[in-house]
This record gives structure tokens, C-alpha cells and sequence, in this order.
């Protein structure tokens, strides 16, 4: 069966917040970290009602997240959106079409939000070097560096 993708609503929070529990577990970068679950749902029924948030269906399971936001820009009235999480679970990375229709959801609701600009980013550090290309195929250019210096390891 083909993937479909539509807005999330609060109904699909449980299973957002377990995907939200491997994306990091996944993560070279986060997976240090405490997981919060509850830090995930309330960040969850607080992006939601907006729209920004999107899932990816296969044969009526969720296999595919991406969830976003738009605001001005600090100095300006400039619209940007950007991701909070974008995740597909692993074995449908490669054999389904859910990260391109995550991203041109994603992409229509930034456009209907005002945005000007999508910023989306890499921080997960999974599989960084097909994410770039997927999005470069896809008309965005790399824009900056990320840096990060660990001051303490752990919670």
C-alpha cells in the first residue's frame, strides 16, 4: 500500500511520543540525554493545534513524523519555518516515499503559515550525509554550521 500524509491530531500523540523515544534513542547526539516523555507530549499537544505537525501512514500505521514551527525573526517581521523533529523509521527510509510527502506538507503548511523561508536541520547526526542530499535534491541549499562543545556528560 502506498504512503499517505496528513496533519497529526492529539490522538496520535502516544504513538509520536514513542517515536519521538527511538528517534533518540537512534540519535548519536541526544541519546546521552534523558528521554522525557512527558516533556515530549506537552511540546506535542502544544504544536498539534497549529498544523505544523505531520505524519507519514503506511497500511494505517504511523511510520514517519516531522513536526515544525514558524516564527518572525528576531530582528525582523520575517516569516521562517523550521523542524523540530523529522523522523522515519528505519526500515521505511529507503523503500517508501514518506520523507518527500512529510516535506512537502511540512512545505504547503509554512507557506499558508506566511513563512518566507524553511530552515530545516541535521541535529539527530543520524545519517547526515543522505539527509543532505535528500534535501538538496529537493531544492534547499546548506546554509551555516551547527557547533557544539559538551561541557558535561549526561542529564
Amino acid at each position: 500500500m502506498a504512503v499517505s500524509v496528513r496533519v497529526a491530531t492529539l490522538d496520535d500523540l502516544p504513538v509520536l511520543v514513542e517515536m519521538g523515544r527511538q528517534l533518540h534513542a537512534e540519535s548519536p547526539r541526544y541519546r546521552d540525554s534523558r528521554y522525557l516523555p512527558e516533556k515530549v507530549e506537552a511540546l506535542g499537544r502544544s504544536l498539534i493545534p497549529a498544523g505544523g505537525t505531520h505524519v507519514a501512514e503506511k497500511d494505517g500505521r504511523i511510520i514517519g513524523m516531522l513536526a515544525g514551527y514558524v516564527a518572525e525573526q528576531w530582528f525582523s517581521d520575517y516569516k521562517v519555518a523550521s523542524d523540530l523533529t523529522f523522523y522515519i523509521a528505519p526500515e521505511h527510509r529507503k523503500t517508501s516515499r514518506a520523507a518527500l510527502l512529510l516535506v512537502r506538507a511540512f512545505e504547503q503548511w509554512a507557506i499558508a503559515s506566511g513563512a518566507k523561508e524553511i530552515i530545516p536541520g541535521t541535529s539527530t547526526q543520524i545519517d547526515v550525509e543522505s539527509t543532505t542530499r535528500f534535501y538538496t535534491k529537493m531544492g534547499y541549499a546548506v546554509y551555516g554550521n551547527t557547533f557544539i562543545k559538551r561541557l558535561h556528560r549526561g542529564d
